[in-house]
């Protein structure tokens, strides 16, 4: 579906589905983890319009700081859902844990930022691997640059873009682990040069301090990049069908929403990754910005998803890969439409 506003990309809702249109899931409790970004904005939707109650749905959420440690909790049989980065997804699923991707939730939402002297070098230099040779030689050292654990898709993508689209050797920078609240706050405090990041942490810190820079964002470091995924254990469950198209179904009103009219459920992300602590006014600015693109239809991502699955087995993430047709089920999103 085409859209007029050029930042929002609703990939596969054909069209607007009907506000009455409820798939009941006769009373179900179901358990969804989620990492604080706005890729992952789509519960709280649910939530804040009294959907889930209306579909019977007793939704139950769970914060994460990145996918891996969500991974562990998909593993171990904590969750029905969960709604973060792709990657560890691909991982779990390789482990032989029954997990499919059922949705997409946004796509190319990740930034790489820069502060300091190495967002000074980049100004100067023009690219990324120029900025950091010149960084590199007068600071006497190699840029940290912060991401989620390997296995994630920050870390994939990050390395992606600095190895095979920047040429730039992994030996010349330092890649530092974190979570997505440390990863921010060393950004902030100046213990990093450079991070991943996604709104509306984007924002959050832009405005703090001005002189940090995009180095890169979604689409330069990997077009059409998956983002953040809504995956169902044990999808083929007879008895867990209904449940999981029930959420689908308002997963995909959500995302509409989201991608063409955000300021109207703004209230509902704010309250429910705010966390009182942030300003509503951030996230209505967060919600139009070009790292945030919504998109729902499973199909859409398939392509990139492979192509990253198989760059994880070249950094030695994954030992075997999946077959995509394993990896989605699209068949809660077929029904999702009625």
């Amino acid at each position: 579906m085409s859209l007029s506003r050029r930042h929002v990309l609703a990939a596969g809702l054909a069209a607007p589905l009907a506000a009455p249109a409820v798939l009941r899931a006769q009373s179900a409790s179901v358990t969804l983890g989620y990492i604080p970004v706005l890729g992952s904005a789509q519960p709280f939707v649910i939530e804040g319009e009294g959907w889930a109650r209306e579909a019977g749905i007793n939704l139950k959420l769970i914060r994460f700081d990145s996918g891996p440690a969500m991974a562990q909790a998909l593993s171990s049989g904590q969750l029905d859902f969960y709604l973060a980065g792709i990657g560890p997804v691909i991982v779990s699923r390789a482990a032989g844990i029954d997990v499919a991707v059922v949705a997409a939730a946004a796509i190319e939402e990740l930034g790489v930022l820069a502060r300091g002297p190495l967002a000074t070098a980049l100004n100067a230099e023009g690219s990324i691997s120029a900025a950091i040779a010149r960084f590199t030689r007068e600071q006497g050292r190699r840029p940290k640059i912060a991401a989620q654990p390997p296995g994630s898709v920050p870390h994939t993508a990050l390395r992606w873009w600095l190895e095979e689209r920047s040429k730039v050797p992994a030996a010349a920078v330092d890649l530092v682990s974190m979570s997505i609240d440390a990863s921010n706050q060393a950004l902030l405090a100046g213990t990093v040069d450079a991070s991943t990041a996604r709104e509306p942490m984007i924002t959050i810190v832009r405005d703090r301090d001005r002189a940090v820079q995009v180095a890169a964002a979604g689409k330069d470091i990997w077009p059409g990049q998956p983002g953040s995924v809504l995956a169902a254990v044990r999808p083929h469950d007879p008895s867990r069908r209904a449940a999981i198209d029930a959420v689908v179904h308002l997963h995909r009103r959500a995302t509409e929403v989201l991608a063409t009219k955000p300021q109207s459920v703004v209230r509902h992300v704010h309250r429910g990754l705010g966390g009182g602590l942030v300003p509503q006014q951030v996230f209505e600015r967060a919600l139009v910005s070009p790292f945030t693109k919504f998109a729902a239809d499973p199909a859409a991502i398939v392509a990139a998803t492979a192509e990253m699955q198989d760059y994880q087995q070249r950094l030695g993430v994954l030992k075997d890969t999946v077959a995509m047709a394993d990896l989605f089920d699209h068949g809660p999103w077929q029904r999702s439409a009625a």
